[in-house]
């Protein structure tokens, strides 16, 4: 859990990219960097706010169809969420833009598991592993 600190740095954090998105509703990156406070706020305990980034991740995606981190970060507020199938969803096209991310294996592959499909979970993220140990062996 955060602290109240964090809890209001992050909420003055939404506040901002709000005002931002005032100022420049056709810049994609104002509506990912709200979203991802969303998420971060949703990873840290609250989840209520993955129902918030959605809308935001969505605007991020309609403004730039191939950026891959939106589809990642909608695609686990959905998992998150329960929303098995349209994570997978979201997973499966940023692996179609980035099929070397490592992170975007492992969590479809959490979300097939979640969905009793245990071989096909279990192959992401073996997928995942072989991914991060080829581009991150230092």
């Amino acid at each position: 859990m955060i602290s109240h600190e964090e809890f209001e740095r992050l909420l003055e954090k939404i506040a901002e990219c709000t005002r931002q998105i005032e100022l420049y509703p056709n810049d994609y990156m104002v509506y990912y960097n709200r979203g991802k406070t969303f998420r971060d706020l949703a990873y840290e305990g609250f989840h209520e706010y993955d129902e918030n980034a959605i809308p935001d991740f969505d605007k991020t995606i309609e403004l730039n169809p191939n950026y891959t981190e939106a589809y990642i970060y909608r695609g686990l507020s959905y998992s998150c969420l329960g929303q098995y199938e349209r994570a997978i969803k979201d997973f499966d096209k940023a692996i179609e833009l980035n099929p070397n991310d490592y992170r975007v294996y492992d969590s479809r592959g959490h979300a097939y598991y979640k969905l009793g499909q245990k071989k096909r979970g279990f192959q992401d993220m073996d997928m995942s592993s072989k991914l991060y140990f080829m581009y991150n062996d230092n």
